[in-house]
């Protein structure tokens, strides 16, 4: 299926304020599967940063809970709040409860700058990238980056979150067998029962 077409015969009407001297195509089919790889790293890339606020916002979420308990009903409520709030302002609350250690808190933050960049300025920013051949690769490795970054630094805050619950006694395998639960839900599916659904 074309987005856009083959990329040299559709790219006026795809990027009409770029003069056609400046569109770099060499090998239209080549670009177009290039295309579909970009699109294809964009969703990877967005999907796990997800993973990430979903990690960061169940581990300031107990940490609140920690310092001033509440009922589950109160606590999920909060968790589904917090999950509402954009990657910035996630991060921010982390930092302000200093439950990140060293050096994961710089990494969060050059990942929502690269964040930020991929979701809200990459398509004024870039758009032209995708019509030049060697531009277009360089975007593809810079989302990509970032799809990495996402997936091993969702990783690193999955672990402070376990490390976080072993110290304080917390279950973990409550945690994880739910966790596993909602997966299996979704998988067949079906949405999680309150209050696990989030």
């Amino acid at each position: 299926m074309k987005h856009y077409g083959e990329p040299a015969a559709d790219s006026q009407r795809f990027m009409p304020n770029v003069r056609p001297e400046r569109k770099m195509i060499t090998n239209p089919a080549k670009a177009e599967a290039e295309l579909k790889v970009f699109y294809y790293t964009l969703g990877k890339a967005t999907w796990f940063l997800q993973h990430l606020e979903d990690a960061l916002c169940t581990l300031i979420s107990l940490a609140r809970h920690a310092d001033s308990p509440v009922s589950p009903e109160e606590a999920y409520a909060y968790l589904a709040k917090t999950r509402r709030k954009p990657l910035g302002k996630i991060v921010g609350d982390a930092l302000a409860r200093e439950i990140v250690p060293k050096g994961l808190d710089e990494r969060l933050s050059r990942l929502v700058e690269e964040r930020n960049w991929m979701i809200h300025r990459s398509v004024h920013e870039n758009s032209a990238h995708l019509l030049h051949d060697a531009k277009r690769r360089k975007l593809i490795a810079r989302v990509a980056a970032v799809y990495s970054e996402a997936q091993h630094t969702a990783k690193q805050v999955s672990e402070v979150l376990f490390e976080w619950c072993r110290a304080r006694g917390i279950d973990e395998k409550l945690a994880e067998r739910i966790a596993a639960m909602q997966m299996r839900m979704r998988m067949n599916g079906e949405q999680p029962p309150e209050p696990y659904r989030g």
